[in-house]
């Protein structure tokens, strides 16, 4: 099973960044030796011939793309060429815009077929492993109308993920425009502040991952040219002894 991972464009005012989404969705499959590849349309001029040619070389099983609101509308017209350059490819879509509202998705984009609502990295690779559509917790989909199952539970363990796979990007174009390395070192908020997701997408309690696998992917990301470092936890500061312990291991 092959698997296609598009980065839709947005405008630069933004600030463009790897998307740490798409970075542990493509390592977990990696990981589990399947096939990924990545498009990157946000560092790229985009078009939709960049589309067709790559769906010709690559020939994916699977195509997904991540989203906010902001560019939820070019994510999806992607999927809609891709589904019509292809009808028999399976179209995912992911994000905090679609996971808070999976039955206008595909209500409003019958080319989309799945919708993963929340933490993705699990459910992608049951999808990619071809299992069951109904046996899979957190996504959206269409059969007799739309289905949508039961929540994923949260990863516990956030040390057995796989580090982000930064190697299927153009990291060269991310420094020449000044861009960060991105990286987590926990997920959850045990806040609900109306102007964020990340109590909804993360859970409302806390996980931490091991401070020498964040200062093992740190030192990578030095490698790769990156000076500055951006920390996207839900709440970096929230826990003391978590911080602290991570300036201890450097």
């Amino acid at each position: 099973m092959r698997t296609l991972l598009v980065n839709p464009p947005y405008a630069f005012q933004e600030f463009p960044i790897i998307p740490m989404g798409l970075l542990y969705l493509a390592s977990m499959l990696e990981h589990h030796d399947y096939e990924v590849d990545v498009l990157d349309l946000l560092v790229s001029r985009y078009n939709k011939d960049k589309i067709g040619r790559r769906l010709e070389e690559y020939q994916p099983d699977i195509v997904g793309v991540t989203c906010v609101t902001m560019n939820y509308p070019t994510a999806s017209d992607i999927l809609k060429y891709c589904k019509s350059v292809n009808p028999d490819v399976t179209t995912v879509i992911g994000g905090p815009h679609v996971t808070f509202a999976p039955k206008e998705t595909l209500e409003e984009a019958p080319w989309i077929d799945i919708v993963v609502m929340g933490e993705g990295e699990m459910t992608l690779l049951d999808i990619v492993a071809g299992k069951k559509l109904e046996d899979i917790p957190g996504i959206a989909f269409r059969s007799d109308g739309m289905k949508t199952t039961p929540p994923r539970s949260l990863i516990e363990k956030l040390d057995e993920l796989p580090l982000p796979a930064r190697h299927l990007f153009p990291t060269s174009k991310y420094h020449a425009l000044a861009s960060h390395l991105s990286l987590i070192t926990g997920r959850g908020c045990p806040f609900n502040c109306v102007f964020c997701v990340g109590s909804k997408m993360g859970g409302r309690r806390a996980r931490y991952r091991d401070a020498r696998l964040v200062i093992d992917e740190l030192e990578r990301g030095l490698e790769l040219g990156f000076t500055e470092v951006n920390f996207e936890d839900d709440l970096f500061t929230l826990n003391h002894k978590h911080l602290h312990r991570s300036e201890e291991h450097t």
